[in-house]
């Protein structure tokens, strides 16, 4: 036999004693278990904000058609719903739809006094503070009037006459305009003016739009400003309550200031120097004006001729 056929069948058999090495030493060792992938996949679930708005807890539920409400003495609701309760006309608005008789209180008079109170005189914006002993009046006027026989005044609008395109807008249906079409806020912008959290603010519905500030950013929530007022006047406990959160926080704030300058921790704002150049240059403007119309002076004597034997 030649050395090189030798010399290949001993490399041949090595090679099977050694693939039949590392197929028993794999049947022995059992199933193979693959390593836990660690990286960009985590096992981590993301927190969800949610927040649950309680209810109205100062409002009783009443079973009758009359509203507890109306059982009140009319000087006590013309105060409740006076202009120093500082109530908008959107919550006029909602509360003149909680029954029948409280919606005939508000009539266009009262919706006109609180649409235009500055085009409106004074006998006219009074209205505003006896809402109900006004509609009291004017019920019982009403009333002798059709005892008497006479035909009850119709505070309904008349149709618009034809060729108009439009019919004539109520101050009530303005109002309702006002509300629909407010004002958009960020999120940034409706927790500074009304002093609500996140949780708080996603239980509302939102728009989402671009976001300005970053190219690739997350998207930016706006929200309509009659949605957040509402929102907040109902978990602050109203109109009263709403001001009396920001009171407190107001004096949680001037607190936090005068202990954090006792200890010498109040943090100091650092100028940029931005500011500085930009003050110099406006400081040296002045100046530089100054210097070119002082030059007019040298002309002054200047006659058009020119003096050759001068030397320049």
């Amino acid at each position: 036999m030649a050395p090189s056929k030798a010399s290949a069948q001993k490399t041949s058999r090595k090679r099977r004693r050694s693939e039949s090495g590392e197929t028993a030493m794999a049947s022995t060792a059992g199933p193979s278990t693959a390593a836990p992938e660690t990286g960009s996949q985590s096992n981590k679930k993301q927190k969800t904000k949610t927040a649950v708005i309680p209810p109205w807890t100062d409002i009783p539920e009443w079973e009758t058609g009359r509203c507890p409400l109306l059982e009140m003495p009319v000087e006590i609701l013309d105060k409740i719903f006076s202009e120093e309760s500082h109530l908008r006309p959107q919550d006029h608005l909602a509360f003149s739809g909680t029954c029948r008789a409280i919606r005939k209180a508000y009539t266009e008079a009262v919706w006109k006094a609180m649409v235009s109170p500055y085009t409106t005189s004074y006998s006219e914006r009074a209205i505003v503070n006896r809402i109900f002993s006004t509609a009291l009046l004017t019920e019982a006027s009403s009333e002798s009037a059709t005892e008497d026989g006479a035909a009850p005044s119709s505070q309904t609008q008349q149709s618009p006459k034809k060729g108009k395109s439009k019919a004539v807008m109520t101050h009530r249906e303005l109002i309702v305009q006002m509300i629909n079409y407010s004002q958009n806020l960020s999120t940034t912008e409706a927790k500074a003016k009304y002093k609500l959290t996140d949780k708080e603010l996603l239980t509302l519905p939102f728009t989402a739009r671009r976001n300005p500030y970053k190219r690739n950013g997350p998207p930016m929530r706006s929200f309509k400003d009659s949605r957040v007022y509402a929102l907040a006047m109902r978990v602050h406990g109203g109109s009263l309550g709403h001001d009396a959160h920001l009171k407190k926080l107001a004096q949680r704030a001037a607190k936090t200031h005068a202990t954090k300058t006792k200890n010498g921790t109040l943090p100091v704002r650092k100028s940029r120097p931005e500011a500085h150049i930009g003050l110099a240059m406006m400081m040296m403007l002045p100046l530089f004006l100054s210097s070119m119309y002082d030059d007019e002076d040298d002309y002054d004597d200047y006659d058009g001729v020119v003096d050759p034997e001068e030397n320049y």
